[in-house]
């Protein structure tokens, strides 16, 4: 899988998990789903990315490496 599959397929995890939650409501992400596909470290680094470089999403917390909430 190339890197931009990855980051399309977290874009993806996050389009489908923001569709069925309230608008403005902060949304939940299971990476563990993604981690099939890539590593965990990748996982987060494309989080990290979207959010502090892409300023896409706002990680408002991480409580382990595969614990994401988000503000879309």
């Amino acid at each position: 899988m190339t890197s931009e599959h990855k980051i399309w397929a977290v874009v993806q995890a996050i389009a489908e998990t923001a569709e069925i939650a309230l608008t403005g409501t902060p949304i939940d992400i299971d990476p563990r789903e993604l981690e099939a596909l890539m590593s965990e470290t990748e996982i987060k680094q494309i989080f990290q990315k979207l959010a502090q470089e892409e300023n896409a999403i706002e990680l408002l917390r991480s409580p382990n490496p595969l614990a994401v909430l988000l503000d879309c």
